[in-house]
């Protein structure tokens, strides 16, 4: 068990955890604990999964209870107080994902990272816990006191072949005329890609329009999908290219090259973001041929 050198404060009485796909989810379980200070201490498997736990600064624990399980999809877990930050979003999941999101792009340690936003000084944090499942969930007790909570990553999978214990994505960034940042988008490899959910994450970029020093985040209910782009992000004037990547159990990705066979439409300043996420598609269910 290790201990990061940083605390964490909770100024409400609920901590929600979720699954990070990449930012944070709409679903998990809401955890009632009492507002303090607690310590987080990190917690290597034997699956070679990563766990935690939290404890109110001053307490010990004699005793624990279960409180239900998160499901991971990414391998990672998202830990907030919901409520405050929602407050602080408006009410908007979408721009709470987006933040989430952006500022855990930024964070280098392997381990995961406290994510603070930074006019509000509010905290959250990730951690990676290595493998995907269900990660079960104890409150701690002092007596009949809630103290604090622990996260146990999922059991090792015995039968499963090396192959399958792969976790491998493919990476598509799209290169935007008018749009500083690439869009980044990812596909489990072994999995059919689904084009409504890819459909999601396109017009969830959209929403995200650069202002300069800050971004802006359109309602996604309000943008139409066979409506061009431009039309809720000015600036654009068409996709450029894409670049294409696997990614191996979160190891440095593997470029990809497209084949001359497979033919990219044009993509210019009219694009709808349904005609987009039909060409991500076409590149995720073909992508796994181009090794």
């Amino acid at each position: 068990m290790s201990k990061t050198p940083k605390t964490f404060k909770l100024s409400g009485n609920n901590l929600f955890l979720c699954d990070m796909r990449p930012g944070f989810s709409e679903d998990g379980v809401e955890c009632p604990l009492p507002s303090g200070t607690y310590e987080l201490f990190l917690e290597n498997s034997e699956n070679g999964g990563r766990g935690f736990s939290l404890l109110l600064e001053d307490e010990t624990c004699d005793g624990s209870v279960d409180h239900g399980v998160v499901s991971l999809d990414m391998a990672r877990m998202g830990i907030l107080d919901r409520e405050v930050f929602l407050e602080l979003f408006d009410g908007h999941w979408e721009s709470l994902y987006d933040w989430s999101e952006s500022a855990s792009d930024n964070q280098k340690s392997e381990w995961g990272g406290f994510l603070r936003h930074k006019d509000s000084g509010l905290e959250a944090f990730f951690v990676n816990i290595g493998t995907d499942g269900e990660c079960a969930i104890q409150l701690l007790r002092s007596g009949k006191k809630t103290v604090g909570l622990r996260v146990t990553p999922p059991p090792p999978i015995e039968k499963l072949s090396l192959s399958d214990k792969l976790r491998q994505w493919t990476q598509v960034e799209v290169q935007c005329n008018g749009i500083a940042e690439p869009w980044g988008f990812c596909d489990d490899w072994n999995f059919e890609p689904e084009v409504e959910e890819i459909l999601e994450n396109v017009i969830m970029e959209v929403s995200s329009v650069d202002e300069g020093d800050s971004l802006k985040f359109l309602d996604t209910e309000d943008i139409d999908p066979d409506t061009s782009i431009a039309d809720y992000q000015p600036s654009f004037k068409g996709v450029t290219g894409f670049n294409i990547y696997l990614d191996i159990n979160e190891e440095d990705p593997v470029p990809l090259s497209i084949p001359k066979s497979f033919s990219l439409p044009k993509l210019g300043a009219q694009t709808t973001s349904r005609e987009l996420a039909r060409v991500l598609y076409d590149i995720f269910k073909n992508a796994r041929n181009w090794t």
